[in-house]
């Protein structure tokens, strides 16, 4: 058991802070020593939540790689939590997205990585000015942007992407670079979350109705209507959603608030 730890304390690279109290390290030292002591009983199954989030790069690296070959060698499963794609995309062979609580999307990297068609041709040029701005007339089919003088990026489709790269040799420029980014985890993780936004965005938007004296009185926690118009009196708020009561007794007018 001693040569485990000590091997495992080598690995993290703490065997120098074998005697210390663990109060009094940092909090990448911590993590550190977590994960020491996770692997210490040679587990079936790990769960890790962001276990490299306050690693520095190289320890970070270390840890992966160790997680990698304890998945490999000794078949061990292992559900990992992160917020670093780049990580996901190196280590996991299946990814869940979660929104409080629910799955949105699930798949292998490759899989979700190709729920985005747009690839990014990016070209760097010694031409003039001038040439730049009549090859961007020329290729105005495209989404072209300069983000500094010299350096275009072309949005294009992964289908489309061989054909643009022909037409692009064929013209009048001095290229000196040429990069192609296609989409990651980092994208899809962006356009998911943006998404999700758009659409808690959408089911907070209500539409009004005047209601009748008397109606029960019901109120969507959630809804905007938290103040009166001026001489608004004598009627009550009602909801379309009846399991949703409010027990609070209102004599001004209210209006009706209906989820979209």
């Amino acid at each position: 058991a001693r040569k485990k730890i000590s091997s495992l304390l080598e690995l993290m690279e703490i065997s120098h802070m074998k005697n210390a109290l663990f109060g009094k390290l940092s909090s990448g030292q911590k993590t550190r020593v977590i994960l020491a002591k996770t692997l210490l009983n040679d587990p079936e199954i790990l769960l890790l939540d962001e276990p490299t989030a306050s690693l520095d790069p190289d320890i970070a690296d270390k840890v992966l790689s160790t997680l990698k070959n304890i998945h490999t060698e000794k078949n061990v499963t292992i559900l990992y939590t992160s917020h670093n794609m780049a990580e996901i995309e190196e280590l996991c062979e299946r990814v869940i997205f979660l929104h409080k609580g629910s799955i949105i999307h699930r798949g292998t990297p490759h899989e979700l990585t190709r729920i985005i068609p747009d690839y990014s041709l990016y070209i760097t040029t010694t031409n003039n000015s001038e040439d730049i701005e009549a090859f961007k007339k020329k290729f105005s089919d495209y989404t072209i942007k300069e983000p500094t003088a010299g350096h275009l990026q072309i949005q294009t489709h992964e289908k489309e992407l061989p054909e643009l790269l022909q037409k692009v040799m064929k013209e009048n420029l001095h290229l000196t670079n040429i990069d192609i980014k296609k989409p990651d985890l980092e994208d899809v993780f962006i356009k998911f979350s943006r998404e999700t936004k758009v659409g808690e965005s959408k089911s907070y938007n209500y539409r009004l109705k005047t209601l009748t004296r008397n109606q029960s009185l019901l109120r969507h926690p959630t809804c905007p209507v938290r103040s009166l118009p001026e001489g608004v009196t004598g009627r009550r708020l009602r909801v379309d959603e009846g399991s949703l009561q409010c027990h609070q007794q209102v004599r001004p007018r209210f209006f009706a608030c209906r989820k979209l």
